[in-house]
Order: structure tokens, then sequence, then C-alpha cells
């Protein structure tokens, strides 16, 4: 309890998520020190069991509340893991959407004409990031990367552009690129619909 106290006083916010781990491992500890007492009165005091036979009963006892205490513990480190995992992969989505929100701004910096279908098709695919559920799943996580590195690509290549404005006329990659990311993006929601 004195360990938990200083954990709320460092960190509240974390704590209060693994409260529960905290309650049941000082639950398992009580009753492990109200079981030691009981065994201390009925076998050592009231039953005159020989300290031999009291110690294998005493370590028994204290194996069992250490077991508890290390699955309780597991618990809570998995637990913990997978918040991290889901955080992780929250940002990382929220990282693609404002990427994508970049190359579109990008493109809509450039007023020539011959970029009104690749900025249609930009804003679109930006539109469907933009309400998509950002909440993601760890097994996704792959599959987001795998988007992000396509947008970066998508964004060298306009940021190319001012070098090279003619380059749109024969090269298919951003018209590729962005087909694909939404293709993938598609993918990703559906998935994210069944996990959830």
């Amino acid at each position: 309890m004195y360990r938990f106290v200083l954990f709320w006083l460092s960190d509240g916010r974390q704590a209060y998520r693994s409260f529960w781990t905290y309650i049941v491992t000082g639950t398992i500890v009580a009753l492990y020190a109200t079981a030691v007492l009981g065994e201390i009165v009925l076998f050592w005091l009231i039953g005159k069991t020989p300290l031999s036979s009291y110690t294998y009963i005493h370590l028994i006892t204290a194996a069992v509340a250490a077991i508890g205490v290390i699955i309780t513990r597991m618990i809570g480190r998995s637990m913990k893991e997978n918040e991290l995992d889901t955080k992780e992969s929250q940002q990382l989505f929220r990282l693609l959407q404002s990427k994508l929100m970049a190359i579109r701004s990008d493109l809509e910096d450039l007023e020539q004409e011959q970029y009104v279908e690749l900025r249609r098709l930009m804003a679109e695919l930006e539109e469907q990031a933009k309400y998509s559920d950002p909440v993601s799943h760890a097994s996704l996580a792959y599959q987001e990367e795998n988007m992000l590195w396509q947008a970066e690509e998508l964004q060298r290549w306009v940021d190319g552009l001012n070098k090279n404005p003619e380059r749109l006329e024969s090269d298919a990659t951003p018209r590729l690129l962005i087909s694909r990311i939404r293709s993938d993006l598609k993918k990703r929601n559906e998935q994210l619909l069944h996990l959830k």
C-alpha cells in the first residue's frame, strides 16, 4: 500500500489504470499474512506441530501467495503493454493523417492546371483518412507503417515537382501511391471493424 501511495503521488493517472493490480496484490499479501498468523496459532501454539512440519506448511503458503502475486503482475504488465501498443499505433495513424494533410496542402499551393486531378484524388484520400478511426489495433501496425511509408514516398514526389513540374505528365507514381494508400486504408478500416 505504501508503494501504491508513492506511485499515486508520482503519476496518479498511471496508478489509476493499474489500481486493480495493486488491490489484488494487496489482497493476496493480506490473505498470506492472515494465513501465517492462523497457521502459527493452529499448528504451532495449539497443535504443537514440530518446527520442521510447520516450516513446510509455511513454505507452501508462501509459494501459493508468491504465485498469486506473480500471476497478477504478469496480467498487469500484459495489459500495460497492450495499452502502449495501442497508443503507439494510434500515434502512427495520426502521423499518417497529418502527412496526408500536408501533401494535400502542398498540392494546393501548386496552381498549375495539370495538378487539378491529382489535387482532387489527394483531397478524397485525405478526407477518407480524416474520418477513419484513429484508435487502432496492434495487429494493424505493419499495415499502418506501410501506408505511412507510401505517404512519405508521395511527399518526396510532390516535393520534387518544384524542380521538375513536367514530371506529372510522364510519371504514374503519384496516382499509383494514392490508389494503394486508399486501398490499404479501406482494408485497414474493415479489419479494424472486425477486431472491435
